[in-house]
């Protein structure tokens, strides 16, 4: 298994708490419901996952959008924007979404304080954007499932696209190849999503201007 690098930074900022993500949250009419995504990304060895799971966000529908910046120039963009000062490896969540808003892409970004949040925005509006740690036991998929155990080995952004209310359940997109978990994909559990939450982790949902 190649090495993975983790680059996920966290600069928390207060004024996020102005815009919960229930604010565009509507009432779902389905139990389940799967996004049309992008092409399976691979992030190589690179601190790169924050940009990656915002290039997948873009590419997914509602609009799927195919002509905007690359991993690189998100990435690249983001580190200048982040607020963490000197030379770094990997960027902010928050970062990312303020390069997508200047580059005239999204209208604006809502954060999630709660599971019911993202399962709710995954049914009506979209997928959601995650920070959170990644632990050791996630890195191989059992059954399809990620799993938390053993020590944290660093920030991860990653992309969710759907939920499966028979498997309790979020989908999510990796960017790490077609070669790991389910063809690039994985299960994570609702109470375990809940647990990410809770340890600092981000769940953003961004309103896509239409082309």
């Amino acid at each position: 298994m190649p090495k993975r690098i983790f680059g996920r930074l966290i600069l928390k900022d207060a004024r996020d708490s102005a815009y919960p993500m229930r604010l565009a949250l509507v009432a779902p009419t389905v139990a389940s419901r799967f996004w049309r995504t992008g092409p399976i990304l691979d992030q190589g060895q690179t601190p790169e996952c924050v940009a990656y799971a915002t290039e997948e966000w873009l590419e997914a529908s509602p609009i799927r959008t195919f002509d905007g910046p690359t991993p690189d120039q998100i990435y690249q963009a983001a580190q200048m924007v982040d607020g963490i000062p000197g030379p770094h490896d990997g960027t902010t969540v928050r970062a990312a979404l303020k390069v997508m808003q200047a580059e005239g892409r999204i209208a604006n970004y809502l954060w999630a304080t709660s599971v019911a949040d993202v399962i709710q925005w995954l049914l009506t509006r979209g997928g959601v954007i995650l920070g959170t740690n990644w632990y050791d036991g996630m890195m191989d998929t059992h059954n399809g499932f990620v799993s938390i155990s053993g020590s944290v080995l660093g920030g991860h952004g990653y992309f969710a696209y759907g939920y499966s209310a028979s498997k309790a359940a979020i989908r999510c997109l990796q960017s790490w190849g077609r070669s790991w978990g389910q063809n690039g994909r994985f299960w994570l559990r609702t109470a375990d999503l809940a647990r990410l939450l809770s340890e600092d982790g981000e769940a953003v949902g961004a309103v896509e201007k239409k082309p």
